[in-house]
Protein backbone atom coordinates (compact mmCIF):
# COMPACT_ATOMS: atom_id res chain seq x y z
CA UNK A 1 0.00 0.00 0.00
CA UNK A 2 1.46 3.45 -0.88
CA UNK A 3 2.43 6.04 1.70
CA UNK A 4 -0.62 8.09 2.63
CA UNK A 5 -3.16 5.50 1.45
CA UNK A 6 -6.52 7.16 1.73
CA UNK A 7 -9.04 4.34 1.71
CA UNK A 8 -9.56 0.75 0.81
CA UNK A 9 -12.16 -0.05 -1.82
CA UNK A 10 -13.34 -3.22 -3.46
CA UNK A 11 -11.46 -2.24 -6.61
CA UNK A 12 -8.13 -1.56 -4.90
CA UNK A 13 -6.81 1.50 -3.11
CA UNK A 14 -6.24 5.19 -3.52
CA UNK A 15 -3.45 7.16 -1.87
CA UNK A 16 -1.96 10.61 -1.86
CA UNK A 17 1.68 11.69 -1.58
CA UNK A 18 2.20 15.41 -0.91
CA UNK A 19 4.98 17.30 -2.65
CA UNK A 20 5.57 21.04 -2.05
CA UNK A 21 4.83 23.66 0.58
CA UNK A 22 2.67 26.64 1.47
CA UNK A 23 0.09 27.95 -0.96
CA UNK A 24 0.54 25.52 -3.82
CA UNK A 25 1.05 21.84 -3.28
CA UNK A 26 1.28 19.11 -5.84
CA UNK A 27 -0.35 15.84 -4.89
CA UNK A 28 0.22 12.59 -6.70
CA UNK A 29 -2.94 10.53 -6.71
CA UNK A 30 -2.09 6.85 -6.92
CA UNK A 31 -4.91 4.60 -7.99
CA UNK A 32 -4.82 0.83 -8.35
CA UNK A 33 -7.62 -1.16 -9.92
CA UNK A 34 -6.27 -4.55 -8.91
CA UNK A 35 -4.98 -7.21 -11.25
CA UNK A 36 -1.66 -5.33 -11.41
CA UNK A 37 -3.11 -2.38 -13.31
CA UNK A 38 -2.75 1.12 -11.95
CA UNK A 39 -1.70 4.63 -12.84
CA UNK A 40 -0.50 7.87 -11.31
CA UNK A 41 -2.10 11.19 -12.09
CA UNK A 42 -0.82 14.52 -10.82
CA UNK A 43 -3.24 16.82 -9.05
CA UNK A 44 -2.44 20.46 -8.22
CA UNK A 45 -4.10 21.89 -5.13
CA UNK A 46 -3.89 25.65 -4.97
CA UNK A 47 -4.81 27.60 -1.85
CA UNK A 48 -6.05 31.16 -2.40
CA UNK A 49 -8.38 33.71 -0.87
CA UNK A 50 -12.00 33.71 -2.03
CA UNK A 51 -12.94 37.30 -2.82
CA UNK A 52 -15.87 37.42 -5.25
CA UNK A 53 -19.59 36.75 -5.21
CA UNK A 54 -19.09 33.88 -7.66
CA UNK A 55 -16.58 32.40 -5.21
CA UNK A 56 -19.24 32.76 -2.53
CA UNK A 57 -21.82 30.84 -4.57
CA UNK A 58 -19.30 28.05 -5.29
CA UNK A 59 -18.24 28.10 -1.60
CA UNK A 60 -21.82 27.59 -0.35
CA UNK A 61 -22.55 24.92 -3.01
CA UNK A 62 -19.42 23.04 -1.90
CA UNK A 63 -20.54 23.17 1.74
CA UNK A 64 -23.96 21.76 0.83
CA UNK A 65 -22.22 18.62 -0.49
CA UNK A 66 -19.91 18.15 2.51
CA UNK A 67 -21.09 16.34 5.64
CA UNK A 68 -18.83 18.46 7.89
CA UNK A 69 -19.97 21.80 6.46
CA UNK A 70 -22.22 23.92 8.67
CA UNK A 71 -24.24 27.11 8.67
CA UNK A 72 -21.27 28.84 10.32
CA UNK A 73 -18.99 28.04 7.37
CA UNK A 74 -21.20 29.85 4.85
CA UNK A 75 -19.78 32.68 2.77
CA UNK A 76 -22.32 35.21 4.08
CA UNK A 77 -20.41 35.41 7.37
CA UNK A 78 -17.65 37.25 5.48
CA UNK A 79 -19.88 40.28 4.88
CA UNK A 80 -21.19 40.20 8.45
CA UNK A 81 -17.70 40.14 9.96
CA UNK A 82 -16.25 42.78 7.62
CA UNK A 83 -19.18 45.07 7.00
CA UNK A 84 -20.92 45.04 10.36
CA UNK A 85 -18.28 44.07 12.91
CA UNK A 86 -15.27 45.77 11.28
CA UNK A 87 -13.06 42.65 11.29
CA UNK A 88 -10.86 41.41 8.46
CA UNK A 89 -12.18 38.21 6.87
CA UNK A 90 -9.77 35.88 5.10
CA UNK A 91 -11.70 33.04 3.50
CA UNK A 92 -9.25 30.45 2.13
CA UNK A 93 -10.26 28.02 -0.57
CA UNK A 94 -8.44 25.00 -1.99
CA UNK A 95 -8.91 24.20 -5.66
CA UNK A 96 -7.85 21.23 -7.73
CA UNK A 97 -7.89 22.12 -11.41
CA UNK A 98 -10.57 24.74 -10.82
CA UNK A 99 -12.78 22.48 -8.67
CA UNK A 100 -13.31 23.53 -5.08
CA UNK A 101 -11.97 20.81 -2.74
CA UNK A 102 -11.74 22.66 0.58
CA UNK A 103 -12.59 25.87 2.45
CA UNK A 104 -11.43 27.56 5.66
CA UNK A 105 -13.16 30.75 6.86
CA UNK A 106 -10.86 32.91 8.99
CA UNK A 107 -11.45 36.24 10.74
CA UNK A 108 -8.81 38.59 12.11
CA UNK A 109 -10.14 40.34 15.21
CA UNK A 110 -8.44 43.23 16.99
CA UNK A 111 -9.15 44.08 20.60
CA UNK A 112 -7.41 46.23 23.19
CA UNK A 113 -8.01 43.50 25.73
CA UNK A 114 -7.20 40.36 23.71
CA UNK A 115 -4.91 41.79 21.02
CA UNK A 116 -4.89 40.49 17.45
CA UNK A 117 -6.42 37.04 16.94
CA UNK A 118 -6.82 35.08 13.70
CA UNK A 119 -9.48 32.42 14.23
CA UNK A 120 -12.11 30.54 12.35
CA UNK A 121 -15.49 32.12 12.95
CA UNK A 122 -15.32 34.13 16.17
CA UNK A 123 -18.38 34.46 18.39
CA UNK A 124 -20.05 31.31 17.02
CA UNK A 125 -19.96 27.68 18.07
CA UNK A 126 -18.28 26.10 15.08
CA UNK A 127 -15.68 26.74 12.38
CA UNK A 128 -12.50 25.23 10.99
CA UNK A 129 -11.64 23.65 7.66
CA UNK A 130 -14.06 21.67 5.50
CA UNK A 131 -12.35 19.57 2.84
CA UNK A 132 -12.73 16.45 0.72
CA UNK A 133 -9.86 14.68 2.51
CA UNK A 134 -7.26 15.00 5.25
CA UNK A 135 -4.50 16.16 2.90
CA UNK A 136 -6.49 19.21 1.77
CA UNK A 137 -7.46 19.92 5.39
CA UNK A 138 -3.77 19.92 6.36
CA UNK A 139 -2.89 22.27 3.48
CA UNK A 140 -5.61 24.73 4.49
CA UNK A 141 -4.36 24.73 8.09
CA UNK A 142 -0.75 25.19 6.92
CA UNK A 143 -1.80 28.13 4.74
CA UNK A 144 -3.65 29.71 7.68
CA UNK A 145 -0.62 29.30 9.94
CA UNK A 146 1.60 30.92 7.29
CA UNK A 147 -0.51 34.09 7.56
Amino acid sequence: MPIGAKRKTTAGFEGFCAVGVRSQTSLLRVTSLGFGRGWVEQMMVEISEARSDSSGRAWDAFLEAQPTGSFYHRYGWRQLNEGHLGHTAIFLEARDGGSLVGVLPLVLTRSRIFGCILCSMPFVNFGGPVAVDAQVTRQLIDAAQAR
